[in-house]
């Protein structure tokens, strides 16, 4: 937890370095975003969530639950068979990887839909010399099905953003148990290269295909109401 002097406590500095260096499960928080981060941070480019105890409680209980796996293993009978730990874990791989797939699929749809939204609204700006205040209506009406469906998407691309998060915890707590840690090699290397998730990337989509829709049923509705008030 970072607070107002945290960045000048060098124990604290290399605690954090020493427990990413061993691969312990870490997260950072700071107070308040006025607050200056510890060196560490910075150089090793360490993600540090803004104040939330929302978020900051999920994250931990997903470090807690990912770390508990195999502590549920009945240890009277012996240790899990590598046997064992390779077939859970490239079940929950696969399940991921169909998981990103179906994400990009999903993502592809709503685009194709807007798109179709956004052409009918063209299509009815185009006729609307011969019928300035049926076209409107229809294209407010368009509008507003458009900005429904975006804010769905994006609260859909939250939704597999979470899910998302929560295959990697589980897949990088079965990798502590085998040679090579491939999944956290590879994030660790986007992290140095400050990487930013499709998650956040689909988010802004969305957002502003709302934002634009909106603002269309804004101006329909004015354009109709004129056409009645001066038809």
């Amino acid at each position: 937890m970072v607070g107002p002097h945290t960045h000048d406590s060098e124990p604290v500095d290399w605690e954090i370095r020493e427990a990413y260096r061993l691969r312990k499960p870490l997260v950072v928080t700071r107070v308040s975003a006025d607050y200056t981060l510890p060196p560490c941070c910075v150089d090793l480019h360490i993600p540090v969530l803004e104040w939330d105890t929302l978020e900051l409680a999920g994250r931990i209980g997903e470090l807690l639950t990912s770390r508990a796996l195999f502590l549920r293993h009945d240890w009277t009978i012996g240790a899990p068979t590598p046997e064992a730990i390779w077939n859970q874990y490239n079940l929950m791989v696969q399940s991921w990887e169909a998981l990103i797939s179906r994400r990009q699929t999903v993502n592809t749809l709503y685009v194709s839909a807007d798109a179709a939204l956004l052409a009918g609204v063209g299509v009815l700006a185009s006729i609307g010399t011969l019928h300035l205040d049926a076209a409107a209506a229809g294209a407010a009406l368009l509008a507003i099905l458009g900005a429904a469906l975006s804010f769905n998407w994006r609260r859909t691309v939250v939704s597999y953003g979470t899910l998302s998060r929560a295959k990697s915890k589980v897949i990088a707590a079965f990798e502590a148990y085998m040679p090579a840690q491939l999944f956290d090699a590879e994030w660790r290397v986007l992290e140095a290269r400050r990487y930013k998730s499709t998650t956040q990337t689909d988010k802004q989509t969305a957002l502003f295909f709302t934002l634009f829709f909106v603002a269309l049923a804004v101006v329909a509705v004015g354009i109709a109401i004129g056409s009645l008030i001066h038809g």
